[in-house]
């Protein structure tokens, strides 16, 4: 979006699969069903998806903030969520964050069961 270029690592399960398709010789991964050397247009699934799970109101782009918000909860800073993402400052990144109920709920468990231990230290 702001063209600057930055790389992001590949996990090796998702490496394992890319590397079927470079020996099968396509150059695409997601190709169209009619024409394979088309690309595949993943709007009109996604549209179709979302109707039949009854979602209203969600936005292809709205999978941005689920990733950052995955990547804050399993423990990446905000930092570090920015760079995978391409935020230059934090702050954009902490419009994408959100923790969830569940997440919220375990760290105030987590919190109070070292207030109310036997130590009571934290």
């Amino acid at each position: 979006k702001n063209g600057e270029k930055r790389v992001n690592p590949i996990p090796a399960v998702a490496l394992d699969e890319l590397k079927k398709y470079r020996e099968l010789g396509s150059r695409l991964i997601f190709f169209s069903y009619n024409n394979h050397e088309k690309a595949f247009d993943f709007r009109k699934q996604w549209y179709i998806s979302l109707r039949k799970a009854e979602i209203t109101g969600f936005r292809f782009h709205d999978l941005r903030h689920t990733a950052a918000s995955y990547l804050v909860m399993a423990g990446a800073t905000l930092h570090e969520t920015g760079e995978i993402l391409g935020h230059k400052s934090e702050q954009t990144t902490k419009r994408y964050a959100h923790l969830s109920t569940g997440h919220k709920s375990a760290l105030s468990e987590r919190v109070m069961s070292k207030v109310f231990s036997d130590g009571g230290a934290l």
